[in-house]
């Protein structure tokens, strides 16, 4: 980053340097384990105001737990990050794209959200103990990723009685709306 000027007349005119980041991600296949994505996680982290991410996303979903960092690293990071979705985008994909600053519905878009499922082994203890901590810590998760985009009672059925939510394109498109209203009403009350 530098300064120059340039005299126009008698009035200096300084001009200043500036570089942004443009990045472009694809997210189009499962979303496997979080160290397939060090880089765009590091990208994300050490972005500046100013920089941009376009993420583009054809996903049936994956790991909740990958997904989980990257919405993190999306909400936190400094850049403008924008959702591009395409095709299919479900499951775990669908809270990536809602952690955007914003999202782009594409023409025949399906969005698709449901209930986490997950193995586990152990003594009988163990897996109550571990179903009862991440039955809370999803449901946790979920009613954040989700809110304002589905309604509680949607939610609720989703996470309680393993609901699948279907939405095309223009659903998609109508929730979001719904979404950007309710959040702008939450700023005006805080």
């Amino acid at each position: 980053m530098g300064e120059d000027f340039l005299m126009v007349g008698s009035v200096p005119v300084y001009t200043n340097t500036v570089q942004f980041s443009q990045n472009v991600v694809y997210i189009d296949g499962e979303i496997a384990s979080v160290d397939n994505y060090h880089n765009v996680l590091y990208a994300l982290n050490s972005a500046k105001d100013g920089d941009s991410f376009v993420i583009h996303i054809n996903s049936t979903g994956g790991l909740v737990n990958t997904a989980m960092q990257l919405c993190n690293s999306i909400k936190s990071s400094e850049a403008y990050v924008i959702a591009v979705i395409h095709g299919m985008v479900a499951s775990s994909a669908t809270a990536i794209a809602l952690a955007c600053d914003e999202v782009v519905v594409t023409p025949n878009t399906a969005f698709m959200v449901h209930s986490v499922s997950w193995g586990m082994d152990g003594d009988l203890k163990s897996m109550r103990d571990n179903t009862g901590f991440y039955t809370k810590q999803y449901s946790k998760w979920v009613a954040d990723v989700y809110k304002g985009f589905m309604s509680d009672k949607e939610i609720k059925d989703m996470i309680e009685h393993s609901k699948d939510i279907w939405m095309n394109d223009k659903e998609i498109a109508k929730r979001l709306k719904s979404r950007n209203k309710y959040f702008k009403s939450l700023e005006q009350k805080s």
